[in-house]
């Protein structure tokens, strides 16, 4: 399958459905991530979840098709990377902690210029995000949570 508005050639969608808190939260009911074929039923995810949680780039998930979609049915096996997740106080933020984060080697995906996915690799330097995150959320500056610990 080739998606050639975006070049993820070979990429398809695995969707996730979402529970929404008694707040609304996620404000979406079903995210979608990319992934690459390992056979009819398994696929490895090739992105960061924004809403999902358990959930990490890198793992390798069944899926169940539903009227021509892949929805994630579970955890084949982890891919050994981690998921956090950052929401910005202020938009205005977003360049200054993009370039803060660069130094830590995870990856970085943006939803919007205040939601942050972060994929914590095996390079990434852990305690230092940690601590720069916690030293941020302290200084009311964003929030953050762990959505899947590889750790």
């Amino acid at each position: 399958m080739v998606d050639a508005k975006d070049g993820r050639a070979g990429l398809v969608k695995v969707l996730f459905r979402l529970e929404r808190d008694l707040s609304g939260w996620p404000p979406l009911n079903i995210e979608g991530l990319w992934a690459k074929e390992i056979n009819e039923s398994e696929y490895m995810l090739c992105n960061v979840p924004f809403y999902v949680r358990g959930i990490a780039n890198g793992d390798v998930v069944s899926v169940v098709e539903e009227r021509g979609e892949r929805f994630f049915e579970n955890v084949v096996r982890e891919g050994g990377h981690g998921t956090i997740r950052v929401l910005l106080k202020r938009t205005e933020q977003l360049d200054d902690v993009l370039e803060k984060l660069e130094g830590f080697r995870c990856g970085i995906e943006v939803a919007e210029p205040r939601l942050l996915a972060i994929d914590v690799q095996v390079e990434t330097s852990l305690a230092a995000l940690l601590e720069f995150l916690d030293a941020e959320e302290a200084a009311a500056r964003l929030g953050y949570e762990v959505g899947c610990k590889s750790w």
